[in-house]
């Protein structure tokens, strides 16, 4: 308590009161200060803001260790009087002194911490589109690359079912082929028995008849003018290994054939029936005989060439396959081909010598005795 009467006490008083009246003049500043403060911060940006708060938290600081000296002191003078302690517990409990106002404090905080949001949302609206974009992108040239895909498996599709139509065309052109093949091979060409019978044939020998089908059972009827040219046919046929497996001779026999020939004796002007025409006649003899030949089996068939692999097959010189030919039929004459070297055409000692290896002496022999025998009991 106070006591009136003391000085001490009344000084005590006066300067609780100045004490008092300085607080409020304080309070006072910082609430014209704080007024200020706000809008300033409304009106300047937040470094002029934050340049300006500690100049006053500066000055705060003065003002507080002045104060705080002030306190010091007048906290000695309390301590040396009595009752201090308890007068000095109720003026702090009455006074709060604040001289940085609640919502300066606290307005750097907060915009450091929307500039924090700020940048977190800013940075994951830009990380969420760029994956977007990037989810995007790849959709496109996904489906880009699918429509590529789709559209080479439709070429692969179309090319697949030619190449199947075309495979089954190969393969019934092929299966025609191996039938024509097949045909061509058994097929019986006359062709090339004529043409190797030429081969083999001397140009003394001429064929008027033959019988034979193609089993290779052929007999030709030929008439020539010497029992040597019989030898030296039977010679050739013998030589014959790529066309006749074996041969023989049969009814050789000789005759006498009479050759008209006719002579006109007349002028440039026309004659009538009264014109002389001499005839002459003269005898030939004509050595008739039959050759059987046993053909080799393929005789009939498939022209083989193995140096040139193309096949000639002339159609319109093929005989008819399937009947045997005639005792009348007519054959071509194959003996007046002169082009064509004969490789039979044999002097008469290379054919004595063929007539001595071979043994055909006695053929020629007995043929000669036949005729003999025809002509004694003519």
């Amino acid at each position: 308590m106070i006591n009136p009467s003391d000085p001490t006490s009344l000084n005590k008083k006066e300067l609780l009161d100045d004490e008092n009246e300085e607080i409020e003049n304080i309070e006072d500043t910082s609430e014209i200060e704080n007024n200020n403060l706000k809008q300033k911060v409304e009106n300047k940006n937040s470094k002029t803001f934050l340049d300006f708060i500690k100049k006053v938290e500066n000055k705060e600081v003065e003002d507080i260790n002045e104060l705080s000296e002030e306190e010091n002191q007048e906290e000695e003078i309390e301590d040396n009087m009595p009752g201090s302690e308890s007068i000095k517990e109720n003026i702090i409990d009455k006074i709060e002194i604040n001289l940085i106002p609640d919502n300066v404090s606290t307005i750097p905080v907060q915009i450091n911490k929307m500039i924090k949001c700020g940048f977190i949302f800013g940075a994951s609206i830009t990380i969420i589109f760029l994956i977007y974009l990037g989810i995007y992108l790849y959709g496109k040239s996904s489906e880009k690359k699918v429509e590529d895909i789709r559209s080479e498996n439709a070429k692969l599709e179309q090319q697949y079912k030619s190449y199947k139509e075309s495979l089954e065309d190969i393969k019934n052109t092929k299966q025609n082929l191996d039938e024509i093949v097949k045909l061509l091979n058994n097929h019986i060409y006359w062709t090339k028995f004529f043409n190797l019978l030429e081969e083999n044939t001397i140009p003394e020998v001429f064929y008027y008849n033959f019988t034979g089908d193609t089993s290779g059972q052929i007999t030709l009827n030929a008439i020539t003018d010497s029992y040597l040219n019989v030898s030296r046919q039977m010679i050739a046929f013998k030589n014959a290994e790529n066309f006749v497996d074996s041969i023989s001779v049969n009814n050789a026999s000789a005759n006498k054939l009479k050759i008209k020939k006719e002579e006109t004796n007349s002028n440039n002007t026309i004659q009538e029936e009264s014109e002389e025409n001499k005839i002459e006649t003269e005898e030939q003899n004509i050595i008739a005989f039959s050759v059987f030949l046993d053909l080799k089996d393929d005789v009939f068939l498939k022209i083989e060439n193995k140096k040139d692999p193309e096949i000639i097959i002339n159609l319109q010189d093929e005989e008819n396959n399937n009947t045997d030919v005639g005792e009348n039929s007519v054959l071509p004459d194959i003996n007046n081909n002169t082009e064509n070297e004969n490789l039979y055409d044999l002097s008469d000692e290379e054919i004595n010598k063929l007539l001595e290896d071979e043994n055909l002496e006695e053929i020629a022999n007995q043929i000669e005795e036949e005729l003999n025998q025809t002509q004694k009991e003519d």
